[in-house]
């Protein structure tokens, strides 16, 4: 077994595991064959159409969330409500392009102001 280590201090490298996020595809995938199907997309060539129509017929969710230190972050904001001890993986999330927003949606959905959001460090693939 090769143990990978880093490039620069020479120390190991140890993966560790941590929660994604992912998009769901099929929804997606659906409405590309349906364009195609109904004419109002050509492939070109012709010959590729059966290798598109595979794909997206069979088509995968897809992993949009890497622990990298630069890029784009990922619009998602924890909402932590004041007084509350949530558990890990029960956390409530909102999806924002800015923290007003995120702020906005919070205070609509859970009913109160009493809450801190901290957007995910993630970056988009």
């Amino acid at each position: 077994m090769k143990i990978p280590l880093c490039e620069k201090s020479k120390d190991v490298i140890e993966p560790i595991m941590k929660p994604q996020w992912w998009m769901r595809m099929k929804e997606m995938g659906a409405a590309a064959l349906e364009v195609v199907e109904q004419g109002k997309i050509t492939i070109a060539p012709e010959s590729a159409r059966k290798s598109y129509t595979h794909w997206m017929s069979n088509i995968n969710d897809w992993c949009l969330s890497r622990q990298l230190w630069w890029g784009h972050r990922i619009p998602a904001w924890k909402v932590t409500l004041e007084g509350d001890d949530t558990k890990k993986g029960e956390e409530r999330w909102i999806a924002a392009k800015t923290e007003d927003e995120a702020r906005s949606k919070a205070k609509e959905k859970f009913g109160t102001d009493k809450f801190t959001i901290e957007q995910d460090h993630d970056c988009l693939e």
